[in-house]
């Protein structure tokens, strides 16, 4: 039997019906899903979604001073605006995916 394609990653949140609108869009749910760790989706499942402002709700989610302390760094360093926000989106997908705290 083949694996189910939300545990595969497979699935695309928004081509799931809603009760009030197939239209609604539901990345926002899963942004906030992920942001505030109640589910740990893989990289693929991840990679699926294209999720506004990802990094930036991922980090004031988790009240992390050391988190915190690392987008300022960020922030100031003379990189491009495009690097830095990269930085900060790998950094914050790679511990939502990881599930590391």
């Amino acid at each position: 039997m083949g694996r189910q394609p939300c545990r595969a990653g497979t699935a695309d949140v928004n081509d799931l019906e809603c009760r009030r609108s197939p239209s609604v869009k539901l990345t926002t749910g899963l942004r906030a899903l992920i942001c505030l760790r109640v589910i740990q989706p893989s990289l693929v499942a991840f990679r699926r979604h294209h999720m506004t402002g990802f990094a930036a709700h991922f980090i004031a989610a988790q009240s992390d001073p050391l988190l915190d302390e690392f987008a300022k760094q960020v922030e100031v360093h003379q990189h491009t605006y495009a690097h830095r926000t990269e930085a900060l989106f790998d950094l914050c997908v790679l511990l939502a995916v990881q599930g590391s705290r």
